[in-house]
């Protein structure tokens, strides 16, 4: 069931791109390293972030149009937000990086990750490695 709603939600999320674009702010970031989001491996390059619907987020880069939506979780107090937070969080483990947090005018959301490195977290603490991100056009 959960898996038909997030199915459902991306269906809905790719259909409301065109107007969500005009309304959700753009963030831009350049990922210097291949990483995993959700369960997709994606090429370093510019990415382009934004909330595609509620507790979905898109990530596309323009160049390859390799696009990912990722489901989230929000983070975080909403009283105590910082509007200047602009990053994307990863986490590595060995070689291998994985999204795990979308800060956005300081509303984050904590990025649901595969089976695989949950697991890994269990057994090995990761090195955290901030992205920058800046309004994008």
């Amino acid at each position: 069931m959960k898996r038909a709603t997030l199915y459902l939600t991306m269906i809905l999320a790719i259909t409301l791109c065109p107007m969500l674009a005009q309304a959700q702010a753009l963030l831009k970031a350049n990922i210097p390293f291949e990483f995993t989001a959700g369960n997709q491996t994606m090429s370093s390059g510019v990415y382009y972030v934004q909330n595609a619907l509620g507790h979905v987020q898109l990530l596309r880069n323009p160049e390859t149009n390799a696009t990912v939506f990722v489901a989230s979780n929000a983070l975080g107090n909403p009283y105590k937000i910082d509007s200047s937070k602009n990053v994307l969080v990863f986490h590595r483990y060995g070689s291998g990086y994985v999204l795990t947090q979308i800060w956005a005018s300081g509303v984050g959301h904590e990025v649901q990750v595969s089976k695989h490195f949950r697991e890994l977290a269990k057994s090995e603490k990761p090195k955290e490695t901030l992205v920058a991100m800046e309004v994008g056009k």
